[in-house]
């Protein structure tokens, strides 16, 4: 026998002693007893302070925009167009429009997608950003 065995279970023997003594001298409300860990009746489930997740919401649909409903809006006042098949609202843009009052003003109220992709400037996509913050809706077809 490995004459580093039996010190090994002498030191299992004492742990084993001293484990024991030491639990056998603590006061009787701190002892682990089985059965006052078993409830009388089952948990109740308490509720969460997090909210319950739920689905995301799907987008609304677009508002839709007859042509004729589009006419009403023709002026510097209160100007929509229509782009490709939506309706924009670019009355606060009028002012600042670069290519000046007068041209933007001419498409007040009429599906005016010819005129504005004859303008070079029109067709880049800072424009067409720009164009979508204007954005009310589509064109009913």
């Amino acid at each position: 026998m490995k004459p580093y065995i039996p010190a090994i279970i002498i030191l299992i023997a004492i742990s084993a002693i001293l484990g024991i003594w030491i639990l056998a001298s603590k006061p009787e409300q701190t002892r682990i007893s089985i059965s006052s860990n078993i409830p009388a009746t089952p948990p109740t489930k308490t509720p969460s302070k997090t909210p319950p997740v739920s689905p995301p919401a799907t987008p609304a649909p677009a508002p839709t925009y007859t042509a004729q409903s589009v006419s009403l809006h023709n002026n510097a006042n209160d100007c929509w167009t229509i782009v490709s098949g939506f309706v924009y609202d670019i009355t606060s843009y009028i002012n600042q429009h670069p290519g000046g009052r007068r041209q933007i003003i001419q498409s007040c109220g009429i599906d005016s997608t010819d005129m504005f992709y004859q303008v070079s400037q029109h067709s880049n996509n800072t424009t067409q950003n720009l164009l979508q913050q204007f954005e009310l809706g589509k064109l009913q077809t």
